[in-house]
């Protein structure tokens, strides 16, 4: 991901209106970035349109996950910045156990991500063992108002959206994976 695609998408994502929002960062320096506020009081939109769920026998809804803090990552098999992160989503879930739910929102950047196989041998090999949505439509794409591959959100015991991390969170000495762990863990600590 060159520099000003991450700039940009941070501009943008922060002046969205919906899901995120937040005050622009000091773009020049990686290793000063926050994780944005969601603002709104906004509940998470339920999945909808999935093309399939992978490594869950029915599919979820957010009344399956109330009192739990849900960390939701859009990726892309192919994208090596989403890749990067699976490291982190793999030891959230290991960490955390039962108070934390990590699903995983696979839309397809490129016409060949569509291949559900293919994505069932990818998540294999990376040891992926949380839910996945493939969404092939892009329908939560929308849903979320996404723009970034990767991203990562909290969603709070309540189902409301509280914090959202554009792209890998450790790009070139970025803070987000300790910071977006410090928003989990005061998040388990408010009351549901």
């Amino acid at each position: 991901m060159t520099r000003w695609l991450l700039v940009l998408g941070m501009l943008v994502g922060g002046a969205a209106t919906g899901w995120v929002a937040g005050h622009a960062q000091d773009q020049s320096d990686p290793k000063t970035w926050e994780p944005m506020v969601i603002t709104g009081n906004q509940k998470a939109p339920e999945f909808v349109d999935v093309t399939e769920w992978l490594n869950t026998s029915k599919p979820i809804k957010w009344s399956d996950l109330r009192g739990k803090v849900v960390v939701v990552h859009f990726f892309a098999f192919a994208c090596i910045n989403c890749t990067r992160n699976y490291p982190w989503y793999k030891a959230v879930t290991q960490e955390y156990g039962d108070k934390v739910a990590v699903i995983g929102i696979h839309t397809p950047e490129l016409p060949q991500e569509k291949d559900v196989a293919k994505l069932k041998q990818k998540i294999k090999e990376a040891g992926l063992t949380y839910p996945i949505v493939v969404d092939n439509n892009h329908a939560n794409w929308r849903a979320f108002n996404n723009q970034w591959w990767p991203s990562t959100l909290l969603i709070d015991k309540k189902g409301q959206g509280r914090y959202v991390w554009n792209g890998e969170l450790a790009w070139k000495g970025a803070r987000g994976e300790t910071s977006m762990r410090q928003k989990i863990d005061e998040l388990l600590a408010e009351r549901p």
